[in-house]
């Protein structure tokens, strides 16, 4: 098997483990400053995502701001990207520090039970 077979195999596989086991799981995903081999990859690429999950995936150039600016706050936002946040990129801040995962298996916001 050629090499470039042997990559869109394992694309297509990824793809399909993706989209059986975790459809929805995905809100937005923007791939900022992406350069033209990028580009090219993403046009093979994206015939093997279901529709629903491309329609997550926003590929953007270096004029990626304003597109940004309309999914997240400016203060939000990291500086690297456009924002005025200077909160670390490792800080793990975010939504899911109000969770805590319970016995036997599932979770709940943290404070509300036993």
């Amino acid at each position: 098997m050629l090499p470039s077979q042997q990559v869109y195999g394992l694309v297509k596989l990824a793809a399909q483990v993706g989209s059986d086991y975790y459809p929805e799981i995905m809100g937005n995903l923007f791939v900022c400053n992406a350069g033209f081999l990028f580009t090219g990859v993403w046009s093979v690429v994206k015939n093997f995502l279901d529709e629903k999950t491309r329609k997550k995936i926003q590929i953007l150039g270096g004029s990626f701001q304003k597109t940004l600016l309309e999914y997240v706050e400016k203060e939000n936002l990291p500086d690297f990207l456009g924002g005025t946040s200077t909160v670390p990129i490792k800080a793990n801040v975010g939504p899911w520090q109000e969770f805590e995962h319970t016995a036997p298996k599932g979770i709940r916001r943290k404070g509300t039970g036993p």
